[in-house]
């Protein structure tokens, strides 16, 4: 600041009400006119209220959309019923709402590469078995699965030995099960897929030539 020069500094008052004004004729009002008139009423509106608003923010959820979680028994995704849920329900399986024809397994006595038995691994199994298997005149299992279609959706696949377990383990809360055996897509040999039967639970090695049960699932 040069020399010679003040410092002039301007204070922020708080914002008041108004306690006298003219009308349109020019004539000062009272305190009791004032309040009932309705540019006052507006004016004392616009005053208190505008600083309020300013400061208002809109709630954390309101403001990010996070991913939809999942209950066992919620209808999933593509309209089937989710027997799994991880990740606090973000990720799962549900599965079809009815079963598929039955089907053989299909290649007895030739050995399909690339199947396993954990959770997460149905789809790279089913994938395998329909790369694999391509000399059977009927629809294998897989093929079935794979083919099936609910709402748009076509990701569908024969779950794993783990993941039909996790299945069975539903049961009551998915339905539509009959009283027999169900094929998973894991191989067991050259000869035999893990299969499970839907009244007790028991996995066993079936010939892969013999048709059973098929529910597909998918994953989301």
């Amino acid at each position: 600041m040069m020399e010679g020069q003040k410092l002039f500094v301007q204070k922020h008052k708080k914002p008041r009400v108004l306690n006298s004004m003219k009308n349109r004729t020019n004539k000062v009002l009272s305190k009791d006119q004032l309040d009932h008139d309705p540019l006052r009423r507006k004016l004392n509106h616009l005053v208190w209220a505008t600083p309020l608003i300013s400061c208002v923010s809109l709630p954390a959820h309101a403001q990010t959309s996070g991913p939809t979680l999942y209950s066992i028994g919620d209808t999933g995704p593509a309209g089937g019923t989710v027997f799994y849920v991880t990740d606090g329900g973000a990720q799962g399986l549900e599965a079809a709402p009815a079963d598929s024809v039955s089907s053989i397994w299909g290649c007895f006595g030739d050995e399909i590469g690339g199947t396993s038995t954990g959770v997460g691994s149905g789809a790279a199994n089913t994938d395998a078995i329909v790369g694999g298997c391509t000399t059977e005149t009927d629809a294998t299992a897989a093929e079935v699965a794979k083919m099936y279609e609910l709402n748009g959706f076509t990701d569908w696949f024969l779950p794993s030995r783990d993941e039909l377990n996790l299945l069975y383990l539903q049961k009551p809360v998915v339905g539509g099960f009959a009283s027999s055996y169900y094929w998973s897509s894991s191989q067991a040999s050259a000869l035999n897929a893990w299969l499970q039967l839907f009244v007790v639970g028991g996995q066993f090695g079936g010939s892969k030539g013999n048709p059973n049960g098929v529910r597909a699932v998918r994953a989301f």
